[in-house]
């Protein structure tokens, strides 16, 4: 054990001279990725940041005609905070579908005949919505608005339904009749439109905008600490010959030590940069965050560079042509900073994705900073991250034995 120890702090010491003696060089890997943002945030602040004087413009066409429908419409655009976002126009189908063409309506939408006659007994609700297949995102958002809309008025619907039975069997007129389902029916619905925050299922936001400074700010950080680790990485890559590797074996020297010290001179160089990066631009721009958030903050910093580290090492013992891996490496570097949400934020992806990315360690990194720095969270959990880098040490582990035992 004792001479295993040595041998890895003596591996340890040789790459810590192999980055002194680059230190000409460190300068330039230090501020490149300064230098890529430079080239980036231009046109992400450009295009991500909307003009909050532009509404999404929705066509509605209402040939029910009833009371009904307008009170569902006045309910969610004066009673929600969408009514700053989305922009009402009451059209008929001939001009909807001329505005949708020339792209001066996102999306529009059809309350069809018969629909306060289908509410009251008990059919199933349908309002067909027709976007812009040019303003996806926009048209995703309008159908998740209509959405929300249907399930409460589903919800108040269900509760009606007895009341709607029971009026039939007192001696009433329709016009009395309809005028107590009327009430009832507003009266359920208003109920249930006060507890939107019981019944939302999904919040699409873009926390670009929120808080555009802290999350630029988080994201250069972000996107800084990931491409130091991968340079670093590189850096400090030597490719060891086989003759060299038997001789080294003669004096009980393993690959898999070789490796291991890589790996930890190169996560102590990448953690101490972002961590002295961290607290050099704390006072400009993370002036907000306390001892316990900046802690908070530098152990997600901690247990992500591990997990990326961890995952271009397997790159390494699984492709043994250098050219590959490199490429390979590359590849995933971009992968995960592009889906991690720092240069492009989630809500721009496709609705199918979002799922996938929950389950990707950048992408809850992030999302788990922004949540402590932008929205003031105080709550965060290690464990998916834990959960990634034991299994991914692992996977690691098992790989480096069985590629030692079969090149024995």
């Amino acid at each position: 054990m004792k001479q295993h120890v040595r041998i890895f702090m003596l591996f340890i010491s040789h790459y810590m001279k192999h980055m002194r003696r680059k230190w000409k060089s460190l300068p330039l890997l230090l501020l490149l990725p300064f230098l890529m943002i430079g080239f980036l945030i231009a046109g992400i602040v450009t295009f991500f940041i909307p003009p909050e004087d532009e509404p999404i413009r929705v066509g509605l066409i209402d040939d029910d005609q009833s009371e009904e429908t307008e009170l569902v419409i006045s309910a969610f655009i004066e009673g929600t905070e969408l009514g700053d976002f989305i922009e009402i126009v009451p059209v008929q189908e001939d001009e909807a579908i001329h505005l949708l063409e020339h792209e001066q309506m996102t999306a529009y939408v059809t309350f069809p005949e018969g629909f306060t006659s289908d509410l009251y007994q008990g059919e199933s609700i349908e309002i067909p919505v027709i976007g812009n297949e040019k303003k996806e995102l926009e048209s995703q958002l309008v159908y998740e608005f209509v959405q929300s809309i249907t399930r409460l008025i589903e919800t108040a619907q269900a509760n009606i339904l007895t009341i709607y039975a029971y009026a039939h069997e007192l001696p009433m007129s329709d016009e009395e009749r309809s005028d107590i389902l009327f009430e009832e029916f507003k009266e359920f619905f208003f109920y249930t439109v006060n507890k939107d925050e019981i019944l939302r299922e999904d919040v699409i936001q873009n926390t670009a905008t929120f808080s555009p400074i802290t999350y630029f700010s988080m994201a250069a950080l972000f996107f800084t600490s990931i491409v130091w680790t991968f340079l670093f990485y590189v850096t400090l890559y030597k490719e060891t010959s086989n003759e060299l590797l038997e001789r080294m074996k003669l004096y009980g020297v393993r690959a898999y030590q070789l490796v291991h010290s890589r790996i930890t001179v190169a996560y102590i160089f990448s953690l101490s940069s972002t961590v002295a990066l961290f607290y050099l631009l704390k006072p400009f721009l993370f002036d907000e965050m306390d001892a316990t958030t900046s802690g908070q903050a530098i152990g997600l910093f901690a247990l992500c560079i591990g997990i990326y580290i961890i995952a271009l090492s397997i790159i390494d013992q699984v492709f043994t042509s250098l050219q590959f891996r490199f490429t390979f490496q590359l590849v995933f570097t971009i992968m995960c900073v592009l889906l991690s949400g720092a240069l492009i934020p989630r809500m721009y992806f496709p609705i199918q994705l979002q799922g996938v990315l929950d389950a990707l360690f950048t992408t809850y990194t992030f999302d788990t900073l922004l949540h402590i720095t932008v929205f003031d969270g105080v709550f965060v959990s290690y464990y998916p991250l834990w959960i990634t880098i034991g299994a991914l040490a692992v996977m690691y582990i098992a790989i480096s034995l069985w590629k030692e035992r079969f090149e024995r």
